[in-house]
């Protein structure tokens, strides 16, 4: 939809609570009441171009579970979930058995990376599925779904194109930096 533009992959998408959701979560606006959202600090630098890609670099590394974001209804990510994902990632990507991390490489946290101390279990689930396929390591349906697609009939197949939207838009992210 908005970030690439065209037709939208999915039409019940959350469209602009989805983007006022993600602006919160990076500590880029804040809701005050039901309707008046305001600018914080880093939003209001970055809507004046006062360094824009240093601004949301900081906001996305400073970015942690669990948030008003992640234990909302709708994404409901486990409340077990202690972690700052863009500084996990990076670490994991970091490692030097790892040497940087794939899009399905990135599936493996986003699934098992609970905490920091998820991250050994993560790097040898890597390897893992490195060697014998993403499918073979994370097999099970109930895995891949979220708050949302649980209440649905779901194929694997489906669920995993669900996850690769989460990394697509993770990678999505990093581009648009590189390009500031």
């Amino acid at each position: 939809g908005l970030k690439n533009g065209g037709n939208q992959i999915d039409k019940n998408s959350g469209g602009p609570r989805t983007y006022i959701s993600q602006f919160q979560c990076l500590g880029l606006i804040s809701k005050i009441g039901k309707s008046d959202i305001k600018f914080t600090q880093t939003g209001e630098d970055m809507a004046h171009f006062n360094l824009p890609a240093d601004a949301l670099r900081w906001q996305v590394l400073k970015m942690q579970y669990p948030s008003e974001y992640s234990t909302g209804t709708a994404v409901n990510i486990d409340g077990s979930t202690k972690v700052r994902p863009a500084l996990f990632l990076i670490e994991l990507a970091l490692d030097s058995d790892i040497n940087g991390l794939s899009d399905e490489d990135i599936m493996i946290p986003v699934v098992f990376g609970k905490t920091h101390n998820s991250f050994h279990a993560c790097k040898e689930l890597i390897l893992k599925a490195r060697n014998i396929g993403i499918d073979k390591v994370i097999d099970d349906l109930e895995m891949l779904m979220t708050a949302r697609t649980k209440s649905r009939t779901i194929s694997i197949n489906d669920a995993y194109f669900s996850k690769f939207k989460l990394v697509g838009g993770i990678k999505w992210l990093r581009e648009q930096l590189d390009k500031i």
